[in-house]
């Protein structure tokens, strides 16, 4: 059963390293801009989704502040 668990944290390993070789090592053309994926992920974000975006972010900040109270792990100071 160890082995096992180990070959499969050994798969995940590899699987996401090349994932992430790919997303920043490995120019694509897209719309004749040639760029890493990761490029033109945040290039696609701030056009086409810039409006949602800053909402997006005020609720991440919103409910992470929050979230500390709601579970009382507050430090008292």
């Amino acid at each position: 059963m160890t082995e096992q668990k180990n070959n499969a944290a050994v798969v995940k390993f590899i699987a996401y390293s090349l994932f992430g070789i790919f997303m920043f090592f490995f120019p694509l053309e897209l719309g004749g801009k040639s760029t890493i994926p990761v490029d033109h992920i945040i290039t696609f974000i701030t056009t086409r989704l810039a409006g949602f975006a800053k909402y997006y972010i005020l609720l991440v900040m919103y409910m992470g502040g929050s979230a500390s109270f709601c579970e009382k792990n507050v430090e008292e100071g």
